[in-house]
């Protein structure tokens, strides 16, 4: 995690907070006490991230039903200085990762040569190796339909109300009649 602190930026800005949202009722305890409860929530956070969530306070980005009248609660600031936190974090890792990175070196004419070779080595070998039973579905000539596919295709076509395609074939030609 980002290095805490400094514990007076912090200060100051818990401070700048309870003064704007104090009232006469409160007294020198309950300012203290409200104070301790904010350094105990922020005190493991960078003070600019306790900066930044305050303004995001003010603006009415976080927190819900947000109403500047009242203070912020404790929590949220201490999950908007979470998300700034750990969002700096990230973006640190990816330019880490960026200044880390090497140099990408193309392969030479020879190292290409090889892997074209061998490329074809296995090419070859499936060429030889697969029988055309083995080919699946994806082969490009169509099987024949065996008696049985053709007598149940039939039956299909030719009984009406049974099935979707016998139902289709006579919209055709209903369709073929209107059209003559």
């Amino acid at each position: 995690m980002a290095q805490p602190g400094p514990v007076k930026e912090i200060d100051a800005t818990i401070g700048a907070l309870l003064v704007r949202y104090a009232t006469a009722r409160q007294d020198d305890d309950m300012m203290r006490a409200r104070m301790e409860g904010y350094r105990i929530v922020l005190r493991d956070f960078p003070a600019w991230a306790v900066r930044e969530a305050y303004a995001r306070w003010l603006r009415g980005e976080i927190g819900r039903e947000y109403d500047a009248s009242f203070p912020p609660p404790e929590r949220v600031l201490h999950d908007c200085a979470k998300n700034l936190t750990m969002a700096a974090m990230g973006q640190r890792i990816g330019l880490q990762m960026v200044l880390d990175a090497e140099a990408y070196h193309p392969p030479s004419e020879a190292e290409m040569q090889e892997r074209r070779q061998r490329l074809e080595k296995v090419i070859q070998s499936i060429a030889e190796n697969v029988s055309p039973e083995d080919r699946g579905p994806g082969s490009l000539k169509r099987k024949p339909e065996s008696l049985e596919e053709q007598t149940r295709k039939e039956q299909i076509l030719n009984s009406p109300g049974k099935g979707i395609l016998a139902g289709l074939r006579e919209l055709q030609e209903v369709d073929r009649a209107a059209a003559e």
